[in-house]
């Protein structure tokens, strides 16, 4: 999305844009920074980056630059250690990976509302095993 519009990266991070649809796809700063809340010292932040799996792009240097500088803004905060950025992985295993991830923090995308909707599910589901287990005594 970020490679396609006529915004600079600044501007990206600066404001929310939303889209005709009603989607803010590309997040602010802020949202990041409003949205991180460790639990501990010494975290791992992984940014999953994905959109130019299927379709490579002829350029991807917005995208990279704004990837850049929310990787960035993690880096800097004290209770992270590490930063990781998977970028154009196989959209599959990025689903996997954000499913079973501890903590999530998605965007504004389709592909973000499924995650967040699966991880949902599986609260639910475990909370109803968790319910089952107690009342059946196993």
């Amino acid at each position: 999305v970020i490679d396609k519009e006529p915004y600079k990266v600044r501007e990206f991070l600066e404001q929310k844009r939303t889209y005709s649809n009603g989607i803010s796809y590309v997040k602010p700063l802020s949202y990041f920074q409003d949205g991180f809340r460790p639990e501990h010292d010494d975290c791992t932040v992984t940014l999953v980056c994905g959109g130019s799996y299927v379709i490579p792009m002829k350029t991807d240097e917005k995208s990279r630059a704004y990837i850049d500088a929310i990787a960035a803004w993690f880096r800097s905060h004290d209770k992270v250690s590490c930063v990781n950025v998977r970028y154009c992985q196989p959209p599959d295993n990025d689903f996997v990976f954000l499913c079973r991830a501890p903590h999530y923090l998605g965007s504004g995308g389709g592909f973000s509302r499924l995650v967040r909707h699966v991880r949902q599910e599986r609260r639910r589901l475990g909370r109803l095993l968790l319910q089952r287990h107690q009342v059946l005594g196993l």
